[in-house]
């Protein structure tokens, strides 16, 4: 989840201290067969340390525009209790992990702007989150 990079964009995009500005997140236009999960390893206690970090608004609206069989669609809001909420924990992982975006295209959502289209990501691989998870 990016945010748009044109200048007048950014300059546009702004809102009120706390919210998010329009231009973020990028939202993600997939080509036909753009979206390959594959398994990873899940660790509960790697997935509660990151929580935090996570704009977990962003990610619900990431899912519902991909619209893919196989990518869930999360609840809006996060439990208090989310250590007790293993399978939602699962859910997240497979969004964020699981998912790979590797045909697509990244389109802002105040300018309308048209990013690198994503095939760059075709040749990335996912080695890099997989050692990150087994390191912790």
């Amino acid at each position: 989840m990016l945010v748009c990079r044109v200048k007048t964009c950014t300059d546009t995009a702004g809102r009120e201290a706390g919210a998010r500005p329009l231009n973020f997140p990028l939202r993600i236009a997939p080509e036909m067969d753009g979206v390959v999960v594959l398994e990873t390893q899940f660790s509960k206690s790697f997935m509660l340390h990151i929580m935090n970090t996570i704009d977990y608004q962003a990610l619900c609206e990431t899912t519902k525009e991909l619209n893919h069989p196989e990518v869930p669609i999360l609840p809006q809001q996060i439990p208090s209790d989310i250590s007790q909420q293993e399978e939602l924990l699962k859910l997240i992982h497979r969004v964020i992990f699981d998912t790979n975006i590797v045909e697509g295209e990244l389109i802002c959502n105040n300018c309308g702007q048209l990013d690198e289209p994503l095939s760059f990501l075709r040749d990335l691989p996912c080695c890099f989150v997989l050692e990150a998870i087994r390191q912790y």
